[in-house]
């Protein structure tokens, strides 16, 4: 069973930061430097950095399954868009609905928000990831260069999924 819970709480972004560890550099580390990988962590996914966002609006969720949890979602409502900021799952995990689920939580989480679309940031390299996104019908709109405070420069792909109004 695949259960998507909000988390508000320290103790849940302490949660979200051991995956996060588990998981962006396993990720990461091949396409981008090691050092960059823990500089972004430490700077935006400590479980401090999560509490400060959610603060100020965003919305984290962890993502269970069976119980366990494997991963997680942030989401941003920006004017007329929902920006899908976070959506990572530990890797013995993916392949099992938990990223459709998710995809169709930030759907309608979106359409409950008014939002007309759902935009989000893809590293170039992660291939599997566009085709999963393209699939959950995300359109590849163009390419974003992220400049970061430690001089790196990280060519990511911006997408776009239309919201029904339903």
């Amino acid at each position: 069973m695949i259960e998507i819970k909000s988390v508000v709480q320290y103790p849940d972004f302490e949660i979200i930061e051991r995956l996060v560890r588990q998981i962006l550099h396993k990720f990461y580390d091949a396409t981008i430097p090691k050092e960059h990988t823990s500089y972004f962590i430490n700077k935006y996914q400590t479980a401090e950095a999560i509490a400060g966002q959610v603060k100020n609006g965003s919305c984290y969720y962890l993502l269970k399954y069976e119980g366990v949890d494997v991963g997680y979602l942030g989401l941003v409502k920006e004017d007329n868009l929902v920006l899908l900021d976070k959506l990572y799952l530990l890797e013995g995990y993916r392949g099992k609905k938990i990223g459709k689920k998710a995809i169709e939580f930030t759907t309608r989480f979106a359409k409950e928000k008014g939002a007309l679309k759902i935009a989000l940031i893809v590293h170039k390299e992660n291939h599997d990831t566009i085709q999963f996104y393209e699939h959950m019908g995300f359109e590849l709109l163009e390419i974003v260069p992220n400049h970061f405070e430690t001089g790196q420069i990280i060519e990511n792909y911006r997408m776009e999924k239309i919201v029904g109004t339903d």
